[in-house]
């Protein structure tokens, strides 16, 4: 089964739900890996802002 497919048998309210519970989830599980990762090497840390900083311009 497809997102469309599974989306579509829900409301437009029912929807909006999933996609915020979907969106609060994903944003928790990344701010969890602060608990597994207390220190970074700096080549780390750089990439990963690198990154997060071409999605923000990306978007």
């Amino acid at each position: 089964m497809d997102i469309v497919g599974f989306m579509e048998g829900y409301g437009p309210v029912q929807q909006a739900l999933i996609a915020g519970l979907f969106t609060w989830f994903m944003t928790a599980a990344g701010a969890a890996l602060v608990i597994f990762f207390k220190e970074l090497d700096r080549k780390v840390l750089d990439a990963m802002l690198g990154f997060a900083a071409g999605v923000m311009i990306a978007a």
